[in-house]
């Protein structure tokens, strides 16, 4: 009996102390004060004084075999304990049910409550026939209200979360599925490799030049196999007297089409150059030996090579016709672009397009800052009720830019190596969408130019409408500093309509979480073909309904991260990486979820099984059916599911995770 005692005596301080320390981090932690984090927090809650105020007295009970605080104290105590515990498993529901709806706290502390107020009216009214007088069980129960509260507080709830979390899995790997090109009938497939891609007018320039070589040029011998390995083939060629322009035809066709068929033309010459050396090496005249040759010099002396990454470094849109001027004194040859580019390459320094960011002038980043400073300690209580909106362009077939493809030659008109185009402005799609902190918001479709009375009427008939029905009449409203959107005309709406606007700077879409929003569409959107406008609307639509709340969630959250970015670049455009890795978040907090979910149904179970025995005396505790130690040890594998959950968070959040090592092991500032 001592050392069942102490057992529970042992759970009982994990569920005080593993909630209690939860408790502490997200009260002190300003980044942990999410949504959903507050019905942690909540949860938390729940099992602390489930802890504190239940599992004393059980462990009481449990050692002295009798119950010793009366019968009023009996009633208070099952009823507090039903309060609590209803409490916790509402909680985990509200969790799952979050990333789904908005579910206010309260809504889960009023509807245990209801359940404890029943069951306190209903002992009170039936005292003489509930209780025996030395036990305090749930087990002594009404049968009526074994069967409600075992249906209310655990069977269906059970049932809903594993549905629900069940659907969000699917959610979840369909997006990551959609997100993939597959490879079918000759389309493209992405491969994580480093294999460059040719681009298609180097492609059509290579398939040229090799039609020119092959109208003068003999074939191989019919005997060899373009699958054999080119050193063998070279060769034997050489043995058979090929002369040199056959063996190079040879070996181009070789390449292309056998062994390097994806790789850069560029490589044809350097493995030219390798082969040559094995003929060299394999040439018998009259056994002497050729010594190996150093090389030829270089063309380039050091000083000259640190006045070429010098120049580059001063202006990096220096070209390598532009570099042999500059680097070069009168007495000095002149190295060739290839020089160049070769000693550049070697350093490190690449040809590669600049990314595109706004003109941010000297105003705008001291107003960038300003801004950052402002609004740097602002959390998810103060970006409530913020309509963020912006407009974007979607095209049917690729994008603007430079587009890549993997081809064979030979293959420039198949029709999967295409991109399509449609004349007279068909190609794409203009929208306009907004969001709050509660739900995604309207996505209206934009026809023909956009002007500030088109905005007007996106104004009036589409937010407007939609933000009075959904949040009332205290919101605020962020836009850039778009000319339509800052035109007089507008700006006499917003005085009118008497709508709070944002104050925003200018050139700052780094900040606005509604630019990763539509990097976030496209990727959902990735790999789905539309023959039409219309047609890629309706997707465009349906794609922004079914975004989870935790995307939303996951956007502004990371406000604080993004103020400080800019503050750190001095006002100067940063990444925009928060949305890289949306997918990952919803797929980590599905499975933490899930994982919690799980583990409130193990220890559960058990106990609601044996409590919903007990109505109608099917097979009691006090008959013996069910031994005694049994539904002790499922009694209490409830309870230490209160324990369970705050190490499961710690587990299996990364958030939670490094809030806690920084409790435990941040060293003392002095």
């Amino acid at each position: 009996m001592v050392l069942l005692s102490l057992t529970l005596s042992v759970v009982n301080c994990f569920v005080v102390i593993g909630n209690l320390m939860v408790f502490y981090v997200i009260l002190t932690k300003k980044s942990l004060q999410t949504s959903t984090n507050r019905l942690v927090l909540s949860l938390t809650i729940s099992d602390l004084l489930l802890g504190i105020l239940i599992l004393p007295f059980a462990i009481i009970q449990e050692h002295t075999n009798e119950w010793l605080f009366g019968h009023v104290g009996c009633r208070l105590w099952l009823s507090v304990d039903v309060f609590l515990s209803t409490a916790s498993i509402y909680n985990l529901l509200a969790i799952s049910f979050d990333r789904v709806v908005r579910l206010m706290t309260f809504l889960v502390w009023f509807c245990s409550l209801l359940l404890a107020v029943v069951l306190f009216v209903l002992e009170t009214v039936n005292a003489q026939d509930t209780m025996p007088t030395k036990d305090c069980q749930p087990t002594t129960l009404p049968s009526m209200y074994i069967i409600f509260s075992a249906v209310a507080s655990f069977i269906a709830p059970a049932f809903v979360m594993v549905i629900l979390n069940a659907r969000i899995f699917q959610t979840v790997l369909h997006t990551s599925r959609t997100m993939t090109v597959k490879s079918k009938n000759g389309s493209l497939r992405v491969h994580r490799r480093k294999d460059p891609i040719i681009p298609v007018k180097k492609l059509e320039k290579y398939e040229s030049r090799m039609s020119q070589e092959e109208e003068g040029v003999g074939t191989p011998p019919k005997d060899k196999k373009l699958s054999d390995p080119v050193p063998v083939l070279v060769v034997e060629s050489h043995k058979n007297s090929m002369d040199a322009p056959a063996i190079r035809t040879f070996l181009t066709h070789t390449v292309v089409f056998g062994v390097l068929e994806a790789k850069k033309t560029n490589i044809i010459n350097h493995i030219t150059h390798q082969i040559y050396r094995i003929l060299k090496n394999n040439r018998d005249d009259d056994g002497v030996v050729h010594r190996q040759s150093p090389g030829r010099p270089r063309t380039t002396s050091r000083a000259m090579d640190r006045n070429i990454l010098r120049a580059c470094r001063e202006d990096p849109r220096r070209t390598s016709t532009d570099n042999p001027v500059s680097v070069t004194s009168p007495n000095e040859p002149v190295p060739s672009r290839r020089t160049i580019r070769r000693r550049l390459q070697v350093a490190g320094l690449h040809g590669r397009r600049p990314v595109k960011k706004p003109l941010v002038s000297l105003k705008n980043r001291t107003a960038r800052v300003e801004w950052a400073k402002q609004h740097l300690s602002w959390g998810p209580r103060e970006w409530a009720n913020h309509i963020w909106s912006d407009e974007s362009k979607f095209n049917l077939f690729g994008t603007d830019g430079i587009q890549w493809i993997r081809r064979p030659i030979g293959s420039r008109y198949a029709p999967q190596y295409q991109c399509p185009t449609v004349k007279h402005e068909g190609g794409s799609v203009m929208v306009w969408g907004c969001f709050p902190d509660t739900s995604m918001g309207p996505l209206k479709r934009i026809v023909g130019t956009m002007g500030r009375y088109v905005y007007e009427d996106i104004l009036e008939n589409t937010m407007r409408l939609w933000a009075r029905a959904n949040l009332g009449r205290s919101w605020v409203f962020q836009q850039d500093n778009d000319p339509k959107h800052t035109s007089g005309h507008v700006a006499n709406w917003f005085r009118r309509r008497r709508v709070d606007l944002l104050g925003w700077p200018s050139q700052s879409p780094d900040l606005n979480p509604i630019e990763q929003m539509w990097e976030e569409l496209e990727r959902r959107l990735k790999g789905v073909r539309a023959s039409n406008a219309n047609q890629k609307f309706a997707q465009l639509e349906a794609a922004w309904k079914s975004i989870p709340m935790t995307v939303v969630q996951t956007l502004l959250d990371s406000m604080p991260r993004r103020c400080q970015a800019v503050i750190d670049a001095k006002g100067y455009p940063t990444k925009k990486k928060v949305m890289r890795r949306s997918l990952r978040t919803e797929m980590r907090v599905a499975r933490t979820t899930g994982i919690v979910v799980a583990a409130f149904i193990v220890c559960w179970i058990p106990f609601t099984t044996i409590y919903v025995l007990q109505a109608y005396s099917v097979c009691t505790v006090a008959a013996g059916c069910i031994p005694t130690s049994l539904f002790t040890i499922a009694f209490w594998l409830g309870y230490s599911n209160s324990a369970v959950n705050p190490i499961l968070y710690a587990a299996f959040s990364r958030d939670f995770r490094v809030a806690l090592k920084r409790l435990f092991f941040q060293k003392p500032k002095f």
